[in-house]
């Protein structure tokens, strides 16, 4: 008698922790999406998440982008077919504010 094959099941991947802080930059441009969600970096501690939300579609790309080199983590994206998109940022070790 053969035996029946079990389906495996991957589990999705967790959401990281909720956002510390959402900057909303619908209606702005480069490069004041990259201005303000920067200004915000730098507010945010090592390790908290920032939600940034952009609908202008060269930003999707351009803040990621100019994150990464800043040593921020995009953690988490959605929205990525729709107007609106909202993307996760991990404050770097190296960045954000300091302890006086």
């Amino acid at each position: 008698m053969p035996t029946p094959q079990r389906k495996l099941t991957v589990p999705p991947p967790p959401l990281p922790p909720s956002p510390s802080r959402r900057v909303d930059l619908r209606g702005e441009r480069c490069p004041y999406t990259f201005i303000k969600t920067r200004l915000a970096m730098e507010e945010m501690s090592p390790g908290e998440i920032l939600e940034v939300l952009l609908d202008f579609v060269p930003a999707f790309s351009r803040v990621p982008a100019s994150m990464a080199v800043l040593g921020h983590r995009e953690v988490w994206n959605w929205g990525e077919e729709g107007p609106v998109k909202g993307i996760w940022f991990e404050c770097g070790v190296e960045s954000g504010r300091t302890e006086r």
